[in-house]
């Protein structure tokens, strides 16, 4: 699988990946020698290093293996350009302060851009982020033209509007008990309320600590003397919310014990509108999640697929 360039100068491609016979072919369509190899072992890859190599590309998908590929190189070949994909940032980063000349990318770096673009702007082929600036690719008539990107203030607030919608919104069934248990019990509380205020003229702490009494099932604290109207609509509320009381419970106790994915309240809240779902929590999955949230889009993700939430 070699090819002889004008200047004889080798590129040196380890591993079996996608994206390593991706660049075998392009190095080969250019007329350069290429010398592809799938798992060498240290003898294997000193060989293929006799001669100094115009470039070195590590391209695996086990970032240990990389990473002891790429201290192979280095120590074989110090002054050789070196290419290694290394998912995790932490050892990325390591790596290029520890050997300058090399660059670190993955696949799922090179991705995200072309998956965040259709996302955010349908007519871009691509959004990235370099050096603090963030651009969009896009075509052009036969040419492709890079022009500076911002997530707009519509979308901005869309997201915004989209979280607020979220809050106190039931997502699965044990969710849903506990929300109207809890619904339930403050349309007691506060219809109790209301009736002796407006009905009945009591002053509002008096007319609370009555209905208190009510959802608490201990009945009014005036029972006597009061009106019969007013003393049968108690006893249905006090029942009422004995039932009541035993959904919110059953709610609570499912929330407790069962997994909390989602939240009810706060950021962990799903999002109504505005925002952006990403089904899978791979590689490209987590790295799309992490420019979403660098570009400022609302997003969620889903590690497995399952029943929509409603």
């Amino acid at each position: 699988m070699t090819n002889r360039s004008s200047d004889g100068v080798p590129y040196v491609v380890i591993g079996d990946t996608h994206v390593a016979r991706r660049v075998c072919a392009s190095l080969l369509q250019i007329g350069s020698e290429v010398l592809h190899l799938v798992a060498p072992g240290d003898e294997e890859l000193r060989k293929a290093m006799v001669r100094e190599p115009g470039g070195v590309a590590v391209l695996l998908h086990d970032d240990v293996a990389a990473l002891r590929y790429a201290l192979a190189v280095a120590h074989i070949a110090p002054t050789a350009s070196l290419v290694v994909t290394i998912f995790d940032q932490t050892v990325s980063q390591q790596l290029v302060r520890l050997l300058p000349r090399c660059h670190v990318t993955s696949p799922a770096h090179l991705a995200a851009a072309t998956l965040v673009a259709p996302c955010l702007a349908p007519d871009a082929l691509a959004i990235r982020r370099t050096e603090g600036r963030t651009t969009a690719l896009r075509r052009s008539g036969e040419e492709l033209v890079e022009s500076p990107w911002a997530l707009g203030r519509r979308a901005r607030w869309r997201g915004r509007l989209g979280r607020v919608a979220g809050q106190l919104r039931p997502h699965d069934a044990g969710t849903r008990i506990l929300l109207v248990g809890l619904a339930g019990i403050l349309a007691v509380l506060l219809g109790d309320w209301a009736w002796l205020t407006l009905a009945a003229g009591h002053e509002s702490v008096e007319a609370f600590h009555e209905a208190a009494r009510v959802v608490a099932t201990v009945g009014p604290a005036t029972s006597a003397g009061a009106p019969t109207h007013y003393l049968l609509l108690s006893a249905v509320a006090m029942l009422v919310t004995v039932v009541l009381t035993a959904t919110f419970t059953a709610g609570v106790v499912d929330r407790l014990l069962g997994p909390r994915l989602v939240g009810l309240v706060g950021a962990r809240a799903l999002p109504r509108s505005g925002h952006v779902v990403v089904v899978g929590l791979g590689q490209v999955g987590l790295r799309l999640c992490q420019e979403l949230q660098q570009l400022g889009s609302p997003w969620w993700a889903w590690s497995e697929i399952r029943r929509h939430p409603t």
